[in-house]
C-alpha cells in the first residue's frame, strides 16, 4: 500500500493552527483536511490520465501502440486500474491519499521506477493547506 504523509514541521504557525483546531474546532479541521485530500486525489488522478508522456512507444496486441512515461513523469495510463485505485480518507486529525496496489509504491519511489503521481500532487496543494489551516484557526478564534 502506498501512503504518503505531509510534514508541517517546517511551518510552525500551520502546525500550531492544526493542533489548536483539533482541540477547539475539530469539525473545522476535518473540513480543511477533506478539501485538501479531495484536491490531492483529483490532481494525482489527472496527472495519470493527462499530460504528454515522453517514454518509449511499444506495440500492444491488436496492432495498437502505447506511449509509456519517462522517469520523473506520472505513469502513463493504459488500463485505468491505477487511477481507479487512488483514494483518500480523512479522520478528525489526519488525511491520507494513496493506492492499495503494490506497484503504486514502486512507481512513486525515486529509487524505483521514479514515476511520481501522489507526491507532486501533495506538494502542489501544501501551501493551500497551510493557508486554510491558518484561516480556519483565525475564524475559530473569533
Amino acid at each position: 500500500m502506498l501512503s504518503l504523509k505531509v510534514d508541517l514541521s517546517g511551518n510552525k504557525e500551520a502546525r500550531q493552527a492544526m493542533h489548536r483546531l483539533s482541540v477547539a474546532a475539530p469539525d473545522a479541521l476535518h473540513r480543511v483536511l477533506q478539501r485538501f485530500a479531495m484536491r490531492v486525489e483529483g490532481t494525482a488522478k489527472r496527472s495519470l490520465q493527462s499530460g504528454d508522456k515522453s517514454g518509449r512507444i511499444y506495440k500492444l496486441k491488436g496492432g495498437k501502440t502505447h506511449r509509456a512515461s519517462a522517469r520523473g513523469e506520472a505513469p502513463a495510463t493504459r488500463t485505468g486500474r491505477l487511477v481507479g485505485s487512488v483514494t483518500s480518507h480523512v479522520t478528525k486529525i489526519e488525511a491520507g491519499i494513496g493506492s492499495p496496489l503494490d506497484y503504486a509504491a514502486i512507481l512513486e519511489d525515486a529509487m524505483g521506477l521514479d514515476r511520481p503521481f501522489i507526491k507532486p500532487a501533495l506538494d502542489q496543494h501544501l501551501v493551500t493547506l497551510e493557508e486554510e489551516l491558518l484561516e480556519a484557526w483565525a475564524r475559530a478564534a473569533r
